[in-house]
């Protein structure tokens, strides 16, 4: 299915075994906003459980959807991937929920949007005091307008009422939403504190239908309190996630989860002793990913990969044993003010 040449300075791979995937980490939560000490269980940390976004994360947000909408090339995901943390669910649909899978319109931009239109300005509260304050307001307010026109032209083409087949050969009405997928492969790393963790499935299902939570068989979140997820084990599960992401049928997905995952996940690719990447683009592959940012990776697989073969389970359970072990707060100084 590929051909490495490094002789000549390039690779060939059949497009059938290739998907276009954009890892996107989450915005900014209320537990970025606080020092790390607060974090911990006996400092109240209970208070950031499953943290959801702050104010600034949602402007993040905002701007993450007019870079897709002012893209030179349109995007057009099939899929959304999604972690089951809040701020990451939070981040998929701010960023991604008006957005719909592609059409055969010529007009492709315009058929991305089917109610775009974001929350007003007055239920974000912000420091009026910022002078940063004005500059965000009006970049709200211009995404704002280039929404409305682009709802505008989503209704004049929508009278038409014209139907087109979907990638399984059912007919799709324009303006259909990307599916989302929720799943805890991709969830962020075990850090013992409780903004790591998640609420019950049947509480997001409902805040979220949307999104499809099939894939976690747990409505409470069962991973040992106070565990520190092995960065080894972290990066098992990420190739676990990326097998599970083979067996996918779409060519173009949307991978919304958080920094400390997709760090360790990335870590691990482009330093093979035979085909190593350039320095230049190492740094640019193994950089930690900044609050709603948006790093497209063309994936290749090798071989085909079959959905039973790869285990759709908790973090723990498809790292194998032994599991994370239970640690004593706080991590160590180094870890300290880089939580996703």
């Amino acid at each position: 299915a590929y051909s490495v040449e490094s002789d000549l300075g390039f690779s060939l791979f059949l497009e059938r075994r290739c998907k276009k995937v954009y890892f996107i980490g989450n915005a900014e939560g209320f537990h970025n906003t606080v020092q790390y000490e607060s974090l911990l269980p006996e400092n109240e940390g209970d208070e950031y459980y499953d943290s959801p976004l702050s104010p600034k994360g949602y402007d993040e947000c905002y701007r993450l959807k007019m870079e897709i909408l002012q893209s030179k090339h349109p995007i057009d995901f099939q899929l959304v991937v999604v972690s089951p943390l809040t701020r990451a669910l939070q981040t998929a649909k701010e960023a991604l929920g008006d957005l719909h899978r592609a059409t055969p319109s010529t007009s492709r931009a315009a058929s991305r949007c089917v109610s775009p239109q974001p929350e007003p300005l007055t239920s974000i509260h912000r420091n009026v005091t910022d002078p940063m304050h004005a500059q965000r307001v009006r970049e709200m307010e211009l995404l704002q307008e280039k929404l409305r026109g682009l709802e505008l032209k989503q209704a004049r083409s929508a009278t038409t009422g014209t139907s087109y087949p979907t990638d399984s050969g059912k007919p799709r009405r324009k303006g259909q939403r990307i599916p989302m997928i929720a799943t805890e492969l991709c969830r962020e790393r075990l850090t013992g504190l409780p903004c790591d963790r998640r609420r019950p499935i049947s509480e997001l299902k409902k805040e979220y239908p949307n999104v499809d939570f099939s894939l976690i068989k747990d409505d409470e979140d069962l991973l040992p309190e106070r565990v520190l997820e092995d960065p080894e084990l972290c990066k098992k599960r990420g190739a676990k996630f990326l097998q599970w992401i083979c067996t996918r049928p779409e060519q173009r997905i949307a991978v919304v989860s958080h920094s400390g995952f997709l760090t360790h996940l990335f870590s691990q690719f482009g330093m093979n002793k035979f085909h190593a990447l350039g320095r230049k683009d190492m740094g640019e592959l193994h950089r930690r990913p900044l609050h709603a940012e948006m790093r497209c990776v063309l994936m290749a697989a090798h071989r085909r990969f079959e959905e039973k073969d790869v285990l759709l389970e908790t973090p723990d359970e498809t790292q194998g044993r032994p599991k994370s072990e239970s640690v004593d707060l706080p991590v160590p100084k180094h870890l300290e003010h880089t939580l996703p």
